[in-house]
């Protein structure tokens, strides 16, 4: 049984080498098509890759992020003390969550955010 993913790629693939159902297939016409599927599943593997980039080992990032919004939720059941105390904390977590968020893009896309090793004295 086909898949759905190679059904779409094939139809798609189908569709750019203008073939019709009713064409006679040629060996043209099918190497032709098979270099599109070829070219659709190398699409689907380079958009795996980039996802699975981030397999750099991110759960700590992620473990961060969970944490931030624990402490957000906790943080507004409090009695305000101040007009501005809000605001400046909500500020501080965006800014927390910026920092993660360039961790994740160093990890996905070192070419354009590149990482650069510091040591902490």
């Amino acid at each position: 049984m086909i898949s759905e993913a190679d059904f779409i790629i094939y139809n798609t693939a189908k569709k750019r080498t203008k073939v019709s159902d009713n064409a006679v297939t040629d060996v043209q016409t099918i190497v032709s098509l098979e270099k599109e599927v070829g070219y659709y599943r190398n699409k689907i593997k380079q958009m795996e890759g980039i996802i699975d980039k981030t397999g750099l080992n991110m759960e700590q990032e992620e473990k961060v992020l969970k944490l931030l919004v624990e402490c957000w939720n906790e943080f507004i059941k409090l009695d305000s003390q101040h007009p501005d105390e809000m605001r400046d904390f909500c500020n501080g977590v965006h800014r927390c969550q910026d920092i993660i968020g360039m961790r994740f893009a160093r990890n996905s896309r070192p070419d354009l955010f590149p990482i650069k090793q510091t040591v902490i004295p």
